[in-house]
């Protein structure tokens, strides 16, 4: 039960840039809980990457990202992960870790930085001879630039010692394909393809109370949810109950840790309530958990979702599309 002290949705010092296609939060829930990230494309081949601090409600710039590739594009398509592991990336240094993918405009299509969290530096984490190319992938190929969602995860030894932490896996640009990046070597394979396309405002996330499965919600104004077996490479249905709402751009889901549980935005239009909702993968129940002041005109292309805790309390904090807006939303545990 909310706290009478503690109002359900909180406007925060403003963004430092205003949101664009593409700009996406994480946070280190995983760490210890201080900062979410902030990346924005504030041009084609430029963009800027800022923490914001949970406890202070403060902002500071950090490095910005590179242009390691000539054709780098911070345009939609971008995507943000946390992690929290040990594990080194190709020409970098031991984790924390944050993960950036984007687009480029030029083969091979699209690629990987990291961002040491330690140093304060970007390393290029395709260097292995271009990740998106056909000798990464088997002959499945980018053809083209990648052009709208992207959704990454990483499972994490650091919370479940079972797993691998040297894969990150991807989906997105309206195609049926599904990835593997590699850490280590700086590749990428193709895996088994979804059913369907994973269209606009598709999410990926994982838990480590469920090791074996990457929850995925095709976005696409779609209601489709399937679950990815890593250990079988392969994809099962999954129906939320109940299952009445439709997802498209401006969609994200996190994992919540502590609780075992996802937590899923859906978007919302200028005029009405961005919602959201706890997803129980063990039950398939689909509850609501919070609501956040009203919608863009347009949605967001890209993840503009965090999830951490500031003393006994949850929040989600959120942005949205073209704006300065940054709110914490209280979710009902």
């Amino acid at each position: 039960m909310r706290p009478g002290n503690i109002p359900p949705v909180e406007l925060l010092t403003n963004l430092p840039v205003a949101t664009s296609a593409g700009a996406c939060f994480t946070s280190d829930l995983r760490g210890n809980g201080q900062y979410i990230y902030y990346f924005v494309p504030t041009a084609a081949a430029t963009a800027q990457f800022w923490r914001y601090d949970v406890f202070a409600n403060t902002w500071q710039q950090l490095a910005n990202p590179g242009t390691f590739a000539a054709t780098a594009r911070f345009v939609a398509g971008c995507a943000l992960r946390y992690d929290a592991s040990a594990s080194v990336p190709l020409g970098g240094a031991a984790g924390p870790n944050i993960w950036l993918f984007h687009p480029d405009s030029a083969a091979p299509w699209a690629e990987f930085q990291v961002y040491n969290i330690a140093s304060n530096t970007w390393v290029n984490g395709s260097q292995a001879g271009g990740a998106f190319t056909a000798g990464g992938l088997g002959g499945a190929a980018l053809a083209a630039q990648w052009t709208t969602d992207a959704a990454i995860t990483h499972p994490c030894t650091a919370l479940n010692p079972t797993v691998s932490d040297d894969f990150i896996y991807l989906t997105g640009n309206a195609a049926t394909f599904f990835y593997r990046y590699t850490i280590s070597t700086g590749t990428v394979a193709a895996m088994t393809a979804h059913g369907a396309t994973a269209g606009p405002g598709c999410t990926l996330a994982w838990l480590p109370s469920n090791q074996d499965r990457l929850f995925y919600q095709r976005g696409n104004a779609t209601n489709t949810w399937e679950y990815y077996g890593i250990v079988g490479n392969n994809w099962n249905a999954v129906t939320p109950i109940p299952n009445t709402e439709t997802y498209t751009t401006g969609t994200a889901m996190i994992g919540d840790v502590a609780r075992g549980v996802f937590i899923v935005r859906k978007s919302a239009l200028a005029g009405e309530q961005i919602k959201f909702y706890d997803f129980n993968y063990s039950t398939s129940a689909l509850t609501p958990c919070g609501t956040a002041y009203q919608g863009e005109g347009t949605p967001h292309v890209g993840s503009l979702i965090a999830l951490t805790r500031v003393g006994s309390q949850k929040y989600v904090f959120v942005g949205k599309q073209t704006s300065v807006d940054f709110q914490r939303v209280w979710i009902v545990e």
